[in-house]
């Protein structure tokens, strides 16, 4: 990546941060006071600009086909419909317990962009939201809703006998070493 490309990356990475802190809360913050430029070629973005960015992004996820949040819904595929191309990154990060955040973290992506294919693989029938019931993890309650869940059109379920292993620091089995990560 040259120069050039360096501040419109910038620019993109602030969109998205701003959205995912639109749709998400903020819980608390803390100040600091060292100064670390990262980019001195970056600009900034002005505010109003930015606002009218996430305003956008936040109607596209609402309009979509079933509006998820990037923090609380978990993800599995159904194994009914196959993704296409473009999404089996994104299917093979559905493991039940990442939610679109997780998994646009886990494949370097925007969390906006994720959310919108995640929304459009709920539609299709490719991914299933875990029922909350099966997920016994930490969860970001603090969440909005995007819009009234009564008003969307109800996603496809997951169907789970048992809940999902939750891990315990210290009772690994005797003898096993550590296992993959999440």
């Amino acid at each position: 990546m040259g120069a050039l490309e360096m501040p419109d990356l910038a620019r993109a990475a602030m969109a998205d941060a701003a959205f995912a802190i639109a749709v998400g809360s903020i819980a608390h913050y803390a100040v600091d006071d060292t100064v670390d430029v990262l980019s001195p070629a970056s600009d900034g973005a002005s505010p109003g600009r930015l606002l009218g960015q996430v305003a956008v992004r936040l109607a596209v996820l609402a309009a979509s086909p079933c509006p998820v949040s990037p923090y609380r819904e978990r993800l599995v595929p159904t194994g009914r419909v196959e993704p296409t191309t473009d999404f089996r990154e994104i299917v093979a990060h559905a493991t039940g317990r990442r939610t679109a955040r997780d998994i646009a973290f886990a494949i370097g992506r925007g969390v906006h962009p994720v959310t919108v294919d995640i929304a459009r693989m709920l539609g299709e029938d490719v991914l299933a939201i875990v029922p909350s019931s099966m997920f016994a993890g930490r969860v970001h309650h603090a969440s909005a809703a995007l819009r009234p869940r009564a008003a969307s059109p109800p996603a496809a379920v997951a169907e789970w006998t048992d809940p999902l292993p939750v891990r315990r620091p210290g009772r690994a089995a005797a003898g096993a070493g550590p296992g993959p990560g999440p």
